[in-house]
């Protein structure tokens, strides 16, 4: 029984319809990262650019979820987007990639992220510990902050 049902799902197929709202749901909830030594403001206004408009036009898909850069390039992203963008700026924490560093430091090391601008620091590091999880619904909740 269990191996029919489960053979049962290799038939079905996604409609065009709905695929096409899955890509588009991916695309606004997927960040733009560059997290490069040798990043710069061109670079990050770039990247800005791509993640506002990721293809033509013509084909409706929406802006990206958020730009992430450095700590540093952060008040750069933040001047690019503006105020009422919809794409979000993102950053990474202290002691990237690994997070060993002690959260009392990861935090100091995000308030001058907060104060140029930025509005992921925190949330965008549980978010990510959600995803890596499949603990979906707290993802976007995450998400949602």
């Amino acid at each position: 029984m269990v191996e029919e049902r489960a053979a049962s799902f290799t038939k079905r197929s996604i409609k065009t319809s709905a695929k096409l709202a899955g890509l588009k749901l991916a695309v606004s909830m997927m960040d733009l990262t560059t997290l490069e030594g040798n990043d710069t403001p061109g670079k990050v206004a770039y990247l800005c650019r791509k993640a506002l408009q990721p293809i033509d036009p013509k084909y409706g898909v929406p802006s990206c979820g958020a730009v992430c850069v450095y700590p540093n390039m952060v008040r750069y992203a933040r001047k690019f987007l503006g105020a009422s963008s919809p794409v979000q700026v993102a950053s990474v924490a202290t002691g990237f990639p690994s997070g060993q560093f002690p959260l009392r430091t990861r935090l100091e090391a995000g308030a001058p992220f907060t104060s140029c601008g930025g509005g992921r620091h925190p949330s965008r590091c549980r978010q990510g510990a959600c995803v890596r999880a499949r603990a979906w619904r707290s993802a976007l909740r995450c998400e949602a902050r």
